[in-house]
């Protein structure tokens, strides 16, 4: 397998997208998506897979129109491809455009409860309802046609999805992120972050991340083109 990771953190320094590799077998190339460091084609690449970022959905750099139309060259050269918070909404904005995104009524930052709504083969093995990290004040609010919700959560109705008949694929939370990582992204969010945000800190249900992570990315470094 040849994996590439387009990296779309605008923090410095960033962390070479650790979190992600650590679930990645096979070579894994690293891209850039705010430095224009996307590769010429996508179809050199077994899987792909778009991180987060603290960038606004909504925000119509030129990067980011780069980043859609590489996404939409992936998707119909099925190219397995998989979205993390930022890369979930970015799919469902490269097909749909401006009016799939919003900024979210209710942000989520901790281990939120994600309950399956009908099946989905990134999610395959996952109990109908487990917990997974949140991060984000955005989300997908509705999906362009031919994608398929699957799970939701209390404040956010969309958090999975797939493009039918393609190996495409978006969630909302992040599954790469253990209790550590976690856990500090929460200190930092409690500094700035609006009161109205949650923050559960049930050590309980972040002891779910290892198993929900494991299967997600094993279920997606299984599809094929």
């Amino acid at each position: 397998m040849k994996i590439l990771i387009v990296d779309n953190n605008i923090d410095l320094p960033w962390t070479h997208c650790a979190d992600l590799r650590r679930y990645m077998s096979g070579r894994v190339v690293i891209r850039r998506g705010p430095e224009r460091d996307l590769p010429p084609t996508p179809m050199d690449f077994t899987h792909i897979i778009l991180s987060g970022s603290r960038t606004s959905i909504l925000d119509s750099s030129v990067w980011v129109q780069e980043l859609m139309q590489f996404v939409r060259t992936a998707a119909d050269a099925n190219v397995p491809l998989l979205g993390v918070c930022y890369g979930h909404q970015i799919i469902a904005r490269a097909f749909g455009g401006d009016q799939m995104v919003r900024k979210s009524p209710m942000p989520e930052f901790g281990w939120v409860e994600i309950e399956q709504t009908s099946e989905n083969p990134l999610l395959k093995d996952l109990p109908k309802k487990f917990h997974s990290f949140q991060s984000h004040e955005e989300e997908v609010q509705k999906v362009p046609d031919g994608f398929i919700p699957t799970a939701s959560s209390a404040r956010c109705p969309i958090q999975a999805y797939y493009i039918q008949g393609k190996p495409v694929f978006g969630v909302q939370f992040h599954p790469e992120r253990n209790t550590e990582e976690g856990s500090r992204t929460i200190e930092m969010r409690k500094k700035v972050t609006p009161r109205d945000c949650i923050f559960p800190d049930s050590k309980a249900k972040s002891l779910y991340s290892e198993h929900v992570a494991n299967t997600i990315f094993r279920n997606f470094l299984s599809q094929r083109r």
